[in-house]
């Protein structure tokens, strides 16, 4: 694996990081009968096996790319967070968090071009 190889394994990385956020986001607002039940059904299980394998792909990825870069690249799962909730919650983009995309899409450009 090389530079390019790491970028492109952080950037799906931080795509499966946010779907599983949103998975646990949904389990989150089903009502379970028994308090183990909010823990041990499909959703949290296969959400922490993503943000498990997600853990996987940024230490291969580490490897490849430098420390600063690969964080600067996680970043990106809160901009997929906030497309993933509006697509499967139809969360409307408030001032907010357009303000917080911004800022951080303009920390990667400063970093990007610094």
């Amino acid at each position: 694996m090389n530079y390019s190889w790491g970028v492109a394994l952080f950037a799906v990385s931080a795509f499966v990081a946010a779907f599983s956020q949103m998975l646990l986001k949904k389990s989150a607002t089903l009502p379970h009968d028994k308090w183990y039940k909010a823990y041990l059904n499909p959703l949290v299980i296969t959400a922490y096996a993503l943000l498990f394998s997600t853990a996987l792909m940024n230490m291969l990825s580490f490897m490849h790319v430098p420390f600063k870069t690969g964080n600067m690249l996680i970043t990106t799962s809160y901009i997929f967070v906030l497309f993933w909730s509006r697509y499967l919650f139809k969360e409307k983009f408030t001032k907010h968090k357009i303000i917080g995309m911004v800022l951080i899409l303009a920390g990667i450009v400063v970093f990007v071009l610094g």
